[in-house]
């Protein structure tokens, strides 16, 4: 049976998914956590570095959204920002902090330099 219900006696579902002010907010707090991350790639590249292990918050305070839903949204929001921008990461999180482990070389060049150093530590020897 279908019955005529006023619009006021339930809320309409698109009124309960992410708002205006969610996304804001979530847009926001992506955009600090990068902005520190690039500010420490950046930092870390100048230093001869190829890799980073940083921290990214656990508490946010986004409308209307519980901590592991925001995290959820953040930190894979994060994640897929610098994966879009070719970066190799990896997360750890737990209870009191959520690390990330960051780098810009590839798997290749990863294998490539672990060949080379076993070329020379199995050549080297003392005069």
């Amino acid at each position: 049976m279908n019955f005529d219900v006023s619009n006021d006696v339930i809320t309409d579902a698109n009124n309960l998914r992410n708002n205006g002010i969610q996304k804001r907010q979530i847009k926001e707090l992506v955009i600090d956590i990068l902005r520190k991350v690039n500010d420490e790639l950046r930092t870390a590249h100048m230093e001869g570095k190829h890799i980073i292990i940083t921290e990214m918050p656990i508490i946010f305070d986004i409308s209307n959204m519980t901590i592991n839903n925001a995290r959820r949204v953040v930190w894979s929001s994060v994640i897929s920002a610098l994966k879009n921008k070719n970066y190799r990461v990896w997360i750890c999180p737990s209870t009191n902090f959520c690390k990330l482990k960051i780098t810009w070389i590839s798997e290749e060049d990863e294998l490539l330099f672990k060949a080379q150093k076993q070329i020379l530590d199995a050549h080297t020897k003392p005069f």
